[in-house]
């Protein structure tokens, strides 16, 4: 791959490449194989905003048989002859199509309906997605990247205000901000489907690094998972939280809630999808492939929890103890028979389907047990 010199700062070169989302690529290429694998065909996609091409050159050399075409869209004048090399030195010139247009114009310009479509954009995706969904084939694939956490995470008071304008959501600085920025672009990106006609269902979706990526397949003429997007609330007292279809503003303790929504209250992954993934991660030679397998399996255990997380350190910290391990939380609330499992959102976060009390009482315990030692 022929890339731009790696001195300097990577996000302001004509030509641009970033090697951070090693991760993320791969990741996608293991679900282009999935999707294909489901699909039972070979796939015409877009890589949009390609780019030197990365993204899809790994789709169709990693996944050459299952691959037909790639149409690779850029704007940039000063990377198409990056891009024509690098499909060159792979050898793709036959299932390359270089379009040299901004998204939203070169994607229609191809005539094609797309198998795969793959967003990842600088920022948010949303300015591509009634395109995308224009172009998409019956029974096919969006991926979509978001790489504007500081907006979806409410960072500062402009970020709350920035993310209510272009996402029409409300959301509200706390413990699970990474999940509750996946959940409110997984929303977006199934309303705008409905709105188009699609159902979109997220097959994988995950936050890594500096980016949030969801994966959605979508059939035509089967609308109607707006019954799984609602709000997740937080009290500003007692900090218990409760999921609805509609903002709750008073917690049962009388005092008012935070609330973050519109966002995917459902299953963030489609389990058999990722197996899929998890079995072609371990005949590849990923160098990240140890922290992909992690990545994977995680999502798998979290399936069947709230839409949210706790911050052990930070629930000690409001108890004013000592912050327990993370082990003996997940042991002493699965004892107490609640369901709790480790999560892909943080290393010092946990999911449980207990409520905060109990939580609460956990740590409290682990203090009590100290002093008994």
């Amino acid at each position: 791959l022929v890339v731009p010199k790696p001195d300097g700062d990577p996000f302001h070169k004509n030509a641009f490449f970033n090697p951070l989302m090693e991760f993320n690529r791969s990741a996608a290429s293991l679900a282009f194989y999935a999707a294909a694998k489901q699909l039972g065909k070979k796939m015409v996609f877009a890589d949009g905003l390609c780019a030197t091409g990365a993204r899809g050159l790994r789709f169709l050399n990693e996944n050459s048989a299952l691959a037909e075409k790639c149409f690779f869209i850029d704007a940039n004048n000063d990377v198409i002859p990056l891009l024509e090399k690098n499909i060159e030195l792979n050898n793709a010139g036959g299932k390359s199509v270089v379009v040299n247009e901004g998204f939203n114009t070169g994607l229609k310009k191809t005539g094609e309906k797309m198998d795969w479509i793959e967003l990842d954009p600088f920022g948010s995706s949303l300015d591509f997605l009634q395109t995308s969904f224009a172009c998409l084939a019956d029974n096919s694939f969006l991926s979509v990247t978001g790489t504007d956490l500081a907006t979806l995470c409410a960072a500062k008071k402009q970020n709350i205000e920035a993310a209510k304008k272009t996402y029409g959501c409300s959301i509200f600085r706390n413990d699970f901000v990474h999940e509750m920025a996946l959940r409110v672009l997984v929303a977006k990106t199934i309303l705008l489907a409905d709105k188009n006609g699609f159902r979109a269902a997220p097959k994988i979706s995950f936050f890594q690094g500096h980016a949030i990526k969801t994966i959605l397949e979508c059939r035509r003429g089967e609308t109607g998972l707006g019954k799984k997007i609602g709000f997740v609330n937080e009290c500003v007292k007692c900090f218990e939280k409760t999921i609805s279809l509609k903002p709750i503003p008073t917690c049962s303790c009388g005092a008012r809630n935070h609330h973050a929504g519109p966002l995917w209250l459902g299953e963030l992954i489609d389990e058999g999808f990722v197996r899929e993934m998890i079995e072609e991660n371990n005949k590849r030679d990923y160098k990240v492939k140890k922290a992909l397998g992690k990545l994977l399996e995680l999502l798998v255990g979290e399936s069947g929890f709230p839409p949210y997380c706790y911050f052990i350190h930070a629930e000690a910290s409001r108890l004013n103890a000592s912050c327990p391990k993370k082990t003996f939380v997940l042991e002493k609330l699965r004892k107490k028979g609640f369901k709790a499992c480790e999560t892909s959102f943080g290393p010092k976060l946990i999911k449980t389907n207990a409520g905060r009390r109990e939580l609460c009482e956990i740590i409290i315990s682990s203090r009590k047990e100290n002093e008994k030692n």
